[in-house]
């Protein structure tokens, strides 16, 4: 089996919990937080297909793979305020669903843009998973890449029951079908899901939906590796977020909250908008 490169290291994983939960870490080296390395861990192996369909993801090879990443760049966004941008948060959570779910991106709503400014709508990620017995899941994810994680969870839990009405659900799946290639193998599975001929409450099941957190975390402020007593801080702090999270009025949905707490949040931001910037003088 291929090498899986992964760079967040998973420091709480509940998967019995209803919801389940997963924190992972960005991680320290020679006493340093690791930001600006996980932008370019990011940059390099995700933002290509994070951008472009699946299927023409595929076509990238050596000689043409400096093109594609400019284009992927230009895709983004070309505003003068990535602070109020949440597009990192929505590739992070692409990385993750990749490296530690195995999951299968099914479409990119960035390739559909008009513009490269505007915002994308709808759920923040569409990906599929296959079960034991081959029969498929489908995951929407919810992404609020924040500094304070009192806010994260008030607007996250607002968007849960708005996207998880009949109405709205129905027309993200319409979307989702009419965007889908006729050539993806995972097409033919998601039609009886889609169908509007069918009860969401026959197949409400077959969804997951990743809610992505980010936050500042006073733990992280000071610190400089990631020692055992740090560990123990950290699991508690999550722990306490949880708490915070199950105790809202959530949907009676299939929820993974993933939690990502950040020494500073502006060194993501401001590395993420230098490389990319970088990569659209190429285009």
């Amino acid at each position: 089996m291929a090498y899986k490169s992964k760079f967040l290291r998973v420091t709480v994983h509940q998967p019995s919990n209803s919801p389940v939960l997963r924190a992972f870490c960005v991680g320290f080296e020679q006493g340093t937080w690791r930001g600006e390395d996980f932008i370019k861990h990011l940059i390099k192996n995700h933002l290509v297909s994070f951008v472009l369909p699946p299927e023409e993801a595929a076509n990238v090879n050596a000689s043409n793979a400096g093109t594609y990443l400019a284009r992927a760049a230009q895709s983004i966004y070309t505003s003068e305020k990535p602070e109020k941008r949440g597009e990192i948060g929505e590739l992070i959570l692409y990385s993750i669903m990749l490296e530690h779910f195995n999951a299968v991106p099914l479409i990119s709503k960035f390739y559909y843009k008009t513009h490269a400014n505007d915002t994308v709508k709808g759920f923040d990620s569409v990906h599929v998973t296959l079960t034991d017995d081959d029969s498929i899941n489908l995951w929407l994810g919810e992404v609020k890449f924040y500094k304070r994680i009192d806010g994260a969870i008030r607007d996250v839990v607002s968007e849960l029951h708005d996207h998880f009405q009949a109405k709205y659900l129905r027309s993200e799946f319409m979307w989702i079908e009419n965007k889908i290639n006729d050539g993806n193998e995972y097409k033919r599975k998601l039609e009886p899901m889609l169908d509007a001929a069918n009860s969401l409450d026959d197949i409400i099941d077959s969804i997951h939906v990743p809610v992505f957190l980010t936050y500042e975390s006073k733990l992280y402020a000071d610190a400089t590796k990631a020692t055992t007593d740090f560990k123990a801080q950290v699991q508690a702090e999550i722990q306490d977020i949880y708490d915070k999270f199950t105790g809202k009025d959530i949907p009676d949905v299939n929820i993974h909250l993933i939690l990502l707490p950040l020494q500073d949040k502006s060194v993501l931001v401001s590395s993420f908008d230098n490389k990319l910037k970088a990569l659209q003088e190429l285009f």
